[in-house]
């Protein structure tokens, strides 16, 4: 038998209503029905099943399919709380009935957003059933590099919570400052590292608990050296016109909860200037960090300072002036305020000048 309509509605317990048309081919079995094919098919989202149907009166499926799903249509449907956006093909088996269910499968998806993360494509295993997910064997590209994780929601009922476990690999610093549309200043740096997130709907990201590790390596060297050129031109102003190119090393280490990033352990080497910093930032911006710098070259630190608060600031890096200091300086205080949103930061305690 064939059975065709348009402008169908499915809907799913404690989720949202699916509008669909529907084609199908299908033979009457005893208590079952047998799906030759049955296609769901709406404007966002298409679906091919395969299988068969028991008890008319609650139907149980026992399908496999495959689909092009709409990641912005499955959000709305099954009321998934991350920022993700895009489309991709899918393949799985689903089991159960509309109430209690499982789905299990595989997907590959190009192109789509993540909590902003533009990524270029991303293969996963999913298990998902009316009150879970998770994602896990998360292969992913973006910024030139590598991710790997898993991700899951438990429950999908009530308050949900997300938890995600990453690693990242050769993250392209030059790519990552395109995406948050640094212009003036370049990173030619690879950045790998770990990080293991808990939050739940209510709070966000912001409020989530987890740790997070990094290391950022150069991988080639700037081929003007503007902090040297400052001296050599007792700080011509027209430096701030070129891209400043920051051959920097970092690692990183810090925690976030209570909507902060808190044991920050941070090591900054750049060709002239070492600098250590520990303590906490507000996701506000507000700082309280113990700062230990020690530079060759001050103008080094001027330029990246005026950088970042050309970035934070909206001030194009041409509008911004020297300081017109020459020499060596080690630095042992503090710093509070703010460091993004604006970058305003207050420096308080020994400045020891060397040859300046």
């Amino acid at each position: 038998a064939t059975t065709s309509f348009k402008n169908g509605l499915l809907k799913i317990q404690n989720f949202e209503i699916f509008r669909f048309d529907l084609k199908s081919e299908y033979r009457i079995i005893s208590d079952r029905v047998a799906f030759e094919r049955l296609f769901i098919l709406s404007n966002r989202s298409k679906f091919y099943f395969a299988g068969d149907m028991y008890n008319l009166k609650d139907p149980f499926f026992d399908f496999h399919f495959h689909s092009r799903i709409s990641i912005d249509q499955a959000k709305q449907m099954f009321r998934l709380g991350p920022e993700m956006s895009g489309a991709g093909n899918f393949r799985g088996i689903y089991k159960g009935t509309f109430a209690r269910f499982r789905l299990q499968g595989h997907g590959d998806f190009k192109n789509f957003i993540f909590y902003s993360l533009p990524i270029d494509n991303a293969n996963f295993d999913l298990d998902m059933t009316d009150n879970w997910l998770n994602v896990n064997n998360i292969p992913a590209s973006l910024f030139d590099g590598s991710y790997t994780g898993t991700f899951s929601i438990p429950p999908l009922k009530g308050i949900s919570v997300y938890n995600a476990d990453a690693k990242f690999q050769n993250w392209d610093g030059r790519r990552l400052g395109e995406f948050i549309r640094m212009k003036d200043m370049i990173l030619p740096v690879k950045g790998s590292g770990t990080a293991k997130i808990r939050w739940d709907e209510r709070g966000g990201v912001k409020k989530g608990t987890g740790d997070i590790a990094f290391k950022l390596e150069p991988y080639t060297n700037a081929s003007t050296d503007l902090a040297a050129e400052a001296d050599a031109t007792h700080f011509e102003n027209s430096l701030y016109s070129q891209p400043f190119v920051l051959a920097a090393h970092n690692e990183t280490s810090l925690r976030m909860e209570g909507g902060q990033l808190r044991d920050i352990q941070s090591v900054l080497q750049t060709p002239y200037t070492r600098t250590n910093i520990e303590g906490t930032i507000d996701f506000s911006g507000k700082a309280d960090l113990s700062v230990h710098t020690t530079t060759e070259k001050i103008p080094e630190i001027d330029l990246l300072f005026h950088h970042l608060q050309s970035y934070f600031g909206g001030k194009p890096a041409r509008l911004q002036e020297f300081w017109g200091v020459s020499g060596k300086a080690d630095f042992q205080g503090h710093v509070d305020q703010t460091v993004w949103g604006p970058f305003k930061p207050r420096f308080t305690g020994n400045v020891h000048g060397r040859d300046t």
